[in-house]
């Protein structure tokens, strides 16, 4: 709930919407980013404790759409990116992360379809910056990360959809077939 509140800029300050006019808004007070990051890894920590591992051990396929990759995306803009592994230390490396690559304009153009609020770090100059670190953090093939796969989003659903299968078919063994997306369990918290 506080990581929510901090991204919405409801925790301290206002939030950003697209559709008034950002002149006469009063400027954001954003939360402390070594705050935020700390609130982070926190939730990532009860995430696996909860969910995650207890899924793995019963033999379940857990899919997540942040982990670690992200908070050195997005925490990494203004805290030291080793002290944000030191954090997470404890987060164990996927077998698999997908990066789903988009352009900036074409992720406004679709921000601005489905919603009516801007959050923290969705500014164009901070969107381009996210991105050139998450394909910088990418190259870098960290160890701590695991495998990463670079996908185009702005192809078609389908096709994305076709790719991502094609990824993710190799994790499973020959002779089982990978499960239907009906039968995922997809965790998530907001990043």
């Amino acid at each position: 709930m506080l990581i929510r509140l901090a991204l919405s800029r409801r925790l301290r300050g206002h939030g950003g919407s697209y559709h008034i006019d950002q002149a006469t808004s009063p400027p954001p007070s954003d939360l402390d980013p070594y705050t935020l990051a700390l609130l982070y890894a926190a939730d990532r920590t009860d995430h696996l404790a909860v969910e995650i591992l207890p899924n793995l051990r019963s033999g379940r396929v857990v899919v997540c759409d942040r982990y670690l990759m992200s908070t050195l995306a997005y925490q990494g803009l203004s805290v030291d990116e080793d002290w944000l592994l030191a954090i997470n230390r404890h987060a164990p490396p996927p077998d698999l992360c997908i990066y789903l690559d988009l352009s900036i304009e074409h992720a406004r153009s679709r921000m601005q379809r489905t919603r009516w609020t801007r959050d923290l770090y969705e500014e164009d100059d901070k969107l381009r910056i996210i991105r050139e670190r998450y394909l910088r953090i990418i190259a870098e093939a960290r160890p701590e990360l695991g495998p990463v796969a670079v996908v185009d989003a702005s192809a078609s659903m389908n096709t994305v959809t076709k790719r991502i299968q094609s990824l993710i078919q190799p994790l499973f063994s020959s002779d089982q077939p990978a499960p239907a997306a009906a039968t995922l369990s997809l965790f998530s918290w907001p990043e």
